[in-house]
């Protein structure tokens, strides 16, 4: 199941943000059904319905969409003979029209278990963790701002077994240049009062939303809301800009590569979605997938500025940490790159062909094994 794309006209940005919702929500289902849990809890702090299609009934929202990917993994597992299997939806929405709206949308859905609390998510959370079944949690944070008190949603990201999607809005953070008039809202998303010196130690030839993001990553960490956390950058289709970036939190190395192969996928079709636009009614010699696929190469997933960048983290890890394994260090390029476990390896071949680090492979094999140490030799200069 995916998004309708017809439905989105003028706001294709949030037609992307689902596509990446649903197509991560359904590889981690299979995989979490098929060995981590039989129960997937699914939680969606900031539900809405806010801007919607007409003609959708609701299809163009996130808890419509959620239902549809996770009930369709259900039963395709099931029709398999893996039976036992359960999903729970727990839907949070502050604003009375709109949860009068989600209220009525659940009570028209058979066959599933939806909990809804209203309010504002930061205070329905002990709520929510009490309702909570054990198993799987996925938490979807998706608010229409910045104004969230992270340190409390940190703390039940914390206590719950699974992983979490954040929508950061980068275009509402680069409207306040000056801090003053948002400072306790920056505070409270960074859950650090005393986040304005770290934001002026970042380089600045980093956006405002850049530094704030890089802040924000390491406040979920620090605050142990996961281990790992790397983001994928929607742009905003018709203003060729930078809409919001959804940041995924997880103590799973695996789920971290899940969120690349999603980013890969979905990264596609939002090049195919900004061309479309700009061409508008010209005709093309050449198809929108081709033109997407080729300005990936040059510019997205795994381009060459992708690939300097993981020789650059790659450099950075083994000063910092000195000799690691490969088992230990793909994950952190990953986090901090778009690119594959398969081209970090790549990367060391050639960092290794560069006298940058060095290690030994087993006969036959060519790439790097999970045991292998990797050593630095000479660091160059990074850029």
């Amino acid at each position: 199941m995916t998004p309708k794309r017809n439905l989105y006209d003028g706001r294709e940005q949030t037609y992307i943000k689902h596509l990446f919702l649903t197509q991560y929500l359904k590889d981690a289902a299979f995989k979490t059904f098929q060995g981590r849990s039989p129960v997937f809890n699914f939680v969606d702090g900031f539900a809405g319905p806010w801007e919607t299609s007409a003609e959708g009934a609701l299809e163009d929202t996130s808890f419509s969409q959620s239902i549809k990917v996770l009930t369709s993994v259900k039963n395709d597992l099931q029709s398999k003979g893996i039976s036992g299997l359960k999903i729970r939806f727990y839907f949070c929405e502050k604003d009375p029209n709109s949860f009068a709206k989600l209220s009525e949308y659940a009570r028209q859905q058979s066959g599933v278990e939806i909990v809804l609390f209203s309010g504002r998510f930061e205070d329905n959370l002990d709520d929510i963790s009490r309702a909570i079944t054990p198993g799987f949690t996925f938490t979807f944070i998706d608010p229409t701002g910045f104004k969230v008190e992270n340190a409390k949603i940190a703390e039940f990201l914390k206590t719950q077994r699974g992983e979490f999607l954040f929508n950061f809005m980068s275009e509402h953070i680069n409207r306040y240049p000056d801090f003053e008039g948002v400072r306790a809202a920056y505070s409270a998303l960074l859950a650090n009062e005393g986040w304005r010196s770290r934001y002026d130690a970042l380089p600045d030839t980093l956006k405002n939303e850049e530094r704030i993001l890089a802040i924000l990553k390491e406040a979920f960490v620090d605050l142990k809301a996961a281990k790992y956390v790397a983001d994928f950058g929607v742009m905003n289709p018709r203003k060729d800009r930078m809409q919001m970036r959804l940041v995924l939190g997880s103590n799973s190395e695996h789920a971290i590569e899940l969120f690349r192969h999603t980013h890969r996928r979905v990264e596609l079709r939002e090049i195919e979605t900004r061309q479309s636009i700009a061409a508008g009614d010209q005709v093309s010699l050449f198809s929108n997938e081709f033109l997407a696929e080729s300005y990936q190469k040059s510019h997205g997933f795994g381009s060459p500025g992708q690939k300097e960048l993981a020789e650059n983290l790659v450099v950075r890890h083994l000063v910092e940490h000195g000799p690691t394994n490969f088992c230990d260090l793909w994950v952190h390029i990953l986090v901090g790159a778009a690119v594959s476990k398969s081209i970090v390896k790549d990367t060391l071949n050639t960092l290794r062909k560069n006298g940058v680090v060095t290690f030994a492979l087993p006969k036959s094999k060519t790439k790097v094994q999970p045991d292998t140490l990797i050593t630095l030799v000479a660091p160059p200069l990074l850029s």
